[in-house]
């Protein structure tokens, strides 16, 4: 039936000899020589404004008048002897590719000769302007769209007339084959395909909940087919058979949008083949399948390198804990930002799929331009803070300032850092606790990376004593204490110096290497709690600071 469909629309474009052209730049009218505008009917028509034509069409067509609804098509193109009945027949089709596909704006068709619209906003690109041909819609067709026009035409002897667009009439078999009824809907009786609102049929509003619980379930036997088979692969696994233990890691993980793309799939495959949902029922499940659809799709190619990367992380990684696996932390920060590259491409190629099936660039288009001063400062007030977060972890991503595993201090804090998102990082602290830092934080703030060269350090241990204090006698056991100590390195010999004082007390500040931060703090605590117990214990608290001496004894007495 299609291919009768597009020969007959071949033949009747061949058949005839084009005879309207277009007028000079700013007319406002197609000039031909000859346009057939007989009335099929007999009944006089109002066909002088685009509005009274397209109403006319729709309400004779609604009314099951093909013979006059034909009145308001230009039918140039058609043989004289089959004028009369393919007519009605486009007409009847017209009507019914309309009703499915396209959604009329009654508010923009101008109800004026040439076609000025009076009520425009001044942002409209054609604001003002008289027109001679005016876009109704635009339906797909074997992937390329095909545009349904009003245009206005001006014969050498009489008014001029809007007519549906000779073109448009052309196209209509073809369109017809892909967008009318489907199989159900053509052996439904007239009373269940009488609109009930907002120009949906009866059938559809019975229809489409019915459709949408066949297509939960068809999604719902998949999802348990998807368990079965990972149970299945697991089970193999255990019998030692099989090696594969990614396999069963993404069978369950790509269970959920697969069950997802299963329903949407139904939907799409039924509304295509056996029903054919209008006006706006068909808008929102066109929108509603396409986006299932990308989603699902988005999701399982998602899910499958979050496994790989996963596996990867598993099994190449080792514990990034270890301040010496460098090479661990630097690979498991790759696989980091590869995953949200991945992330980012999928949301930019999902949305763009979407635009591009629903054709929303061609209507959102003139609009995104008009209201792109608004949407800058929207923008730029409200989001400047995702965006410059977003932006810093493309920068961190690249230079690379901090990876997975490193030891930081930030603002008193030292933790290692255990993720790094788009938006934030996150840090654990030496006693698990966790911090959330923006990622604008680590690109625009000092702070300290203790293992971004070397996880070697030295750690400093301050006492601030009394003037009298001996420092030598503290030098040696400062010394006997970092031969028992494990976490001494041995790296650098110990250090004891006279650092500063304030009149009443001198700063003694003890220096200690270590291999690693997490070494380094555990030598700095013992260090100095040993310290202060030879301090009381051993020289009598007599070096402590002479104020805090003689508090304490005057507590005591």
């Amino acid at each position: 039936m299609f291919r009768a469909g597009m020969l007959s629309l071949l033949l009747a474009g061949g058949a005839a000899v084009p005879t309207a052209s277009l007028a000079q730049d700013g007319a406002s009218t197609f000039e031909v020589e000859e346009l057939d505008i007989s009335n099929l009917s007999g009944d006089r028509v109002d066909r002088s404004t685009p509005r009274s034509t397209v109403e006319g069409f729709v309400d004779s067509a609604s009314r099951q008048d093909y013979e006059r609804a034909a009145a308001y098509l230009d039918l140039s193109d058609l043989p004289d002897d089959r004028r009369l009945l393919w007519g009605a027949q486009r007409a009847r089709q017209l009507h019914e590719i309309i009703k499915a596909r396209v959604w009329i704006r009654w508010e923009s068709l101008p109800d004026r000769e040439d076609g000025l619209d009076s009520v425009a906003s001044s942002d409209e690109p054609l604001a003002g302007e008289r027109r001679r041909s005016l876009l109704l819609g635009v339906v797909d067709l074997e992937g390329r769209p095909v545009e349904i026009r009003i245009n206005r035409y001006e014969p050498e002897e009489g008014d001029p007339i809007w007519l549906v667009s000779r073109r448009t009439v052309g196209y209509v078999p073809a369109l017809y084959e892909v967008h009318g009824p489907g199989m159900i809907e053509e052996l439904l009786p007239d009373v269940v395909r009488q609109e009930a609102f907002w120009r949906i049929p009866i059938w559809q509003v019975v229809a489409l909940p019915l459709i949408l619980l066949v297509s939960a379930f068809a999604g719902y036997i998949v999802y348990r087919i998807m368990g079965f088979a990972e149970r299945r692969l697991a089970s193999r696994q255990d019998d030692g058979t099989e090696k594969k233990r990614w396999l069963p890691q993404i069978v369950h993980r790509a269970a959920t949008p697969v069950a997802l793309f299963a329903g949407a799939a139904f939907v799409l495959i039924l509304n295509a083949s056996l029903l054919s949902f209008s006006g706006p029922a068909s808008t929102v499940v066109s929108i509603a399948t396409t986006v299932a659809l990308v989603v699902a799709i988005a999701l399982v190619l998602l899910r499958i390198v979050g496994t790989v990367l996963d596996i990867v992380t598993d099994n190449f990684v080792a514990s990034i804990g270890e301040e010496e696996n460098t090479q661990s932390r630097e690979l498991i920060t790759n696989i980091s930002v590869t995953r949200r590259i991945v992330i980012f491409l999928a949301l930019v190629a999902g949305t763009a799929a979407v635009v591009a099936q629903l054709n929303l660039s061609r209507s959102l288009g003139v609009s995104l331009l008009a209201s792109a001063g608004l949407l800058s400062l929207i923008l730029g007030f409200a989001a400047q803070t995702v965006l410059g977060n977003v932006l810093a972890s493309v920068q961190l991503a690249i230079a690379k300032p901090i990876r997975i595993g490193d030891a930081i201090n930030f603002e008193g804090e030292w933790g290692y850092v255990e993720e790094i998102n788009f938006t934030y990082v996150l840090v654990q602290t030496w006693d698990s606790r966790r911090f959330i830092v923006p990622v604008r934080y680590f690109v625009s703030e000092p702070f300290e990376n203790w293992s971004i060269r070397n996880p070697e350090m030295t750690k400093p241990i301050e006492i601030k004593l009394d003037p009298t204090a001996d420092i030598e006698v503290l030098r040696k056991q400062f010394e006997a204490i970092l031969r028992e100590d494990p976490d001494w390195d041995k790296r650098e010999d110990p250090k004891t110096l006279v650092i500063g004082n304030d009149g009443w007390t001198i700063t003694v500040r003890f220096y200690a290497s270590a291999a690693n931060p997490a070494a380094g703090w555990n030598l700095q605590c013992r260090t100095r709690e040993k310290l202060y117990a030879f301090l009381r214990d051993e020289c009598g608290g007599r070096w402590l600071p002479r104020e805090r001496h003689q508090g304490m004894e005057q507590n005591q007495a």
